[in-house]
């Protein structure tokens, strides 16, 4: 497998250790659906405030699960079969805030946050009132604190995004592979942000160390933060809820597959954690990433999890996929990834673009490069061999056609129309015919 990654040769790896339900401690903190469900209730509470003050609907952060059956038809002539099955699209890429998956667990865990200060002041009665974190008398408070964050980008613009907006000051620490209309409109919103010349896992260390120590600060850790996680898991419930809107069972004859881009792994770790505990042996999880940052399939192939980086094998993490551009994953990701992940597969950029292009002309919808490693998901099970093989041992073939898929779209509605027209016209001049 590191020879293949090393290569920057696509592949799907199937997990030898998949485990029939998640156990999961974090720093001698038990992690369980009592968690997702008192997540969920918090945000619930919230919806008089998020409806005001960011325009959701009935104050709920929550997005569309759309058939894309245009889009499966056209994928037959270039993997040369069909997909089997009812395909969606989870589409946090038009999720309100920041347009992307992001929005979720930066909304939550700012919103904790600003409930601590309130607390720490006195002052849950203002936190709780209708007017919430925008009480006055509180927006006083959050303006003398500033939270830190690193990112590739998405985390990035959606902490700057919610955080200017409750009031507190922000500054960014983003990494090379930041693409430049997420600076600039960062700045645009007030916030400070610092890039660095190294990847993602150098961002970290110094947006770490820039917060350590200094006073009203707080350092929102993407690589181990537990309230980021549960931010991320509600999502586990609203999906559960829209299947059995459009009813569609989840069972031994009706299996749910579900595909996440994985950057370090906190999105994808979170959904999956709650989607395990909910449906458990008849959902089938797989995280997608770039040739060129496979950092989950590695740590988990080689079961070195977090302690290792694709640099060790010469892989230079650079990518089109801006937000899965990381080269060390989480290591609270990797441990819950490693029990309820069933494989983990990587896709080329040139991929990801003809798909983004796809996308576009068969469904009229508009992702970011990073948003369509999802996308390919179902083609990597059918038409490779280990995934074929996958779906034979779990005898899953004989129900392939009552099966649901869901891709999950991470981020595009917030994209500039030039960059988006550029993408998609690189997509269109793909010489690729086939995957």
């Amino acid at each position: 497998m590191e020879n293949t990654l090393k290569a920057l040769n696509e592949t799907i790896w199937i997990n030898p250790s998949l485990k029939k339900s998640c156990s999961l401690s974090h720093d001698g903190r038990l992690l369980t659906m009592a968690d997702v469900f008192e997540a969920k209730a918090f945000i619930d509470k919230m919806a008089p405030y998020l409806s005001e003050h960011f325009s959701l609907a009935d104050g709920m952060l929550a997005s569309p699960l759309t058939p894309i059956s245009s889009f499966q038809r056209t994928l037959i002539t270039f993997i040369g079969g069909r997909i089997p099955g009812h395909w969606y699209l989870k589409g946090d890429h038009a999720l309100p805030i920041s347009g992307s998956i992001k929005a979720r667990g930066g909304i939550y865990t700012l919103l904790r946050y600003a409930e601590k200060l309130a607390k720490s002041h006195q002052m849950t009665n203002f936190f709780e009132s209708a007017a919430g974190p925008a009480s006055p008398e509180l927006t006083t408070i959050y303006s003398q604190h500033t939270v830190v964050v690193s990112s590739t980008g998405n985390l990035g613009l959606s902490i700057g995004l919610i955080g200017k907006s409750i009031g507190f000051n922000v500054e960014v620490h983003m990494s090379v592979d930041a693409k430049d209309w997420k600076v600039e409109r960062l700045k645009a919103l007030g916030a400070q942000v610092i890039q660095h010349a190294g990847d993602y896992s150098e961002s970290v260390k110094l947006g770490r160390s820039s917060a350590s120590g200094r006073p009203n600060t707080y350092f929102i850790d993407d690589e181990d933060s537990v309230d980021l996680f549960l931010g991320y898991s509600i999502a586990g419930l609203e999906l559960q809820a829209q299947l059995e809107t459009l009813e569609r069972p989840v069972d031994s004859d009706h299996p749910l597959f579900v595909y996440l881009p994985c950057g370090v792994g906190g999105a994808p770790s979170g959904i999956a954690f709650a989607l395990k505990a909910i449906f458990g042996e008849n959902v089938h999880l797989f995280t997608a990433e770039p040739t060129h940052a496979p950092c989950m399939l590695l740590g988990l192939s080689t079961e070195r999890w977090h302690n290792i980086s694709v640099s060790e094998l010469g892989i230079d993490g650079q990518t089109l996929a801006d937000g899965l551009a990381v080269g060390r994953s989480s290591e609270l990701a990797s441990k819950t990834l490693s029990q309820v992940l069933s494989g983990a597969y990587t896709v080329s950029d040139e991929k990801l673009l003809r798909m983004l292009y796809l996308m576009h002309e068969a469904e009229g919808i508009d992702l970011e490069p990073s948003a369509l490693a999802g996308l390919i998901g179902p083609a990597k099970l059918y038409y490779e061999t280990d995934g074929f093989n996958y779906l034979k041992t779990h005898k899953l073939l004989e129900v392939a056609e009552q099966a649901t898929h869901v891709s999950w779209a991470t981020g595009g509605i917030m994209v500039p129309d030039n960059v988006m027209a550029q993408d998609i016209k690189r997509g269109q001049d793909s010489s690729l015919n086939t995957f």
